[in-house]
């Protein structure tokens, strides 16, 4: 995929998969919600693929593992909160509905990057044309 369009199915994908991943409990029919599983792993594949091959061209070799560990620890670190807040709400809330809301939380938290043109600026970031400076 050219750098150029690159930003461009980055966000399409991104708001794809969450919504695949929020109609998922919408339905009970077990061949449509694997169809929508594949489809949203499909599409979140590319979008993880685009941040991590993005992240490694744009980040400076000698600091990569400080970054990556970094991005590591918060996830992980997050992780556990995140289950313990998900157990705590599916204690006093329908569960379909809270997956669901989850996954629509998240895609209103992707799209507003979309607008901040160092984010697109990232995403596109061509290593053979662009220099770091102008991502930042």
């Amino acid at each position: 995929i050219e750098y150029r369009r690159r930003f461009l199915i980055f966000f399409l994908c991104g708001i794809f998969s969450m919504a695949c991943a929020a109609a998922i409990p919408a339905w009970l029919n077990v061949p449509l919600m694997a169809a929508l599983a594949a489809a949203f792993g499909a599409a979140n594949a590319v979008v993880n693929s685009f941040l991590s091959a993005t992240l490694a061209t744009a980040v400076p070799q000698g600091l990569r593992g400080k970054v990556f560990s970094f991005i590591g620890t918060i996830a992980g670190g997050l992780t556990p909160l995140a289950f313990a807040a998900g157990g705590a709400l599916a204690e006093v809330l329908p569960l379909r509905p809270l997956i669901a809301a989850a996954f629509v939380v998240t895609l209103f938290c992707f799209v507003p990057p979309a607008f901040s043109p160092p984010t697109r600026r990232l995403i596109n970031f061509d290593p053979e044309a662009d220099t770091l400076e102008a991502i930042r």
